[in-house]
């Protein structure tokens, strides 16, 4: 039933995979993966391919992930072959909806970084699918998100995510991040450092 399911969602048949599991309500393993031939998504990462076509697929895409969400067991970060966890692969692939279920949950992790060692910031500033609206999204959902965490680009230059932006003429991208690092620090300044101790001479 898993391997069904899995088929159904890999086709994008999500409101066939949302029948489906309904109806085995909480029997199904969906942190299954294919191991047979080596594919290590989940349920939960072939969402995050599924941009839904029309607003009947964008409701059952919405439904599905917050089902997954809600059904026991489920593990929200799980990786892939490339080390990408859910929320991860959804950034990267301009997954809107499935990034907005996926941030309202505390358990997912937003700041994990893939096999290159990059987080989604960074992938969206390198061009990622999503762009200026998928990181508006991320940015205004209140999580603590990482844009300061450097990488290597193609050309094996280490960079942050406001400076890989500007490299790849992604000036929006490159303006929203410096714009809320800036309100970052104003309204979560670094702690004051303790004040020198005061000087004493000891005669001995």
């Amino acid at each position: 039933m898993e391997e069904e399911l899995h088929r159904l969602a890999l086709l994008g048949r999500i409101s066939q995979a949302l029948e489906l599991i309904e109806e085995h309500r909480d029997g199904l393993d969906v942190n299954w993966t294919n191991a047979r031939v080596g594919d290590r998504r989940t349920l939960l990462h072939l969402c995050s391919a599924a941009v839904g076509r029309n607003s009947r697929a964008r409701d059952s895409l919405t439904a599905f992930v917050v089902r997954l969400l809600e059904y026991p067991g489920v593990q929200v970060n799980f990786l892939d072959r490339q080390r990408h966890t859910p929320f991860s692969l959804a950034v990267f692939n301009g997954c809107l909806i499935t990034v907005g279920e996926l941030l309202n949950d505390d358990r997912v992790a937003i700041n994990h970084c893939d096999r290159a060692s990059r987080t989604p910031v960074w992938n969206l500033a390198y061009g990622g699918a999503g762009g200026a609206p998928m990181l508006r999204v991320i940015l205004d959902s209140g999580r603590p998100v990482d844009c300061l965490t450097q990488a290597v680009t193609c050309d094996r230059t280490m960079l942050a995510p406001q400076d890989v932006a500007t490299s790849e003429m992604n000036y929006e991208i490159a303006q929203m991040i410096k714009q809320h690092l800036a309100h970052d620090r104003l309204h979560h300044p670094p702690p004051a450092s303790s004040p020198p101790a005061p000087w004493r001479c000891v005669i001995l």
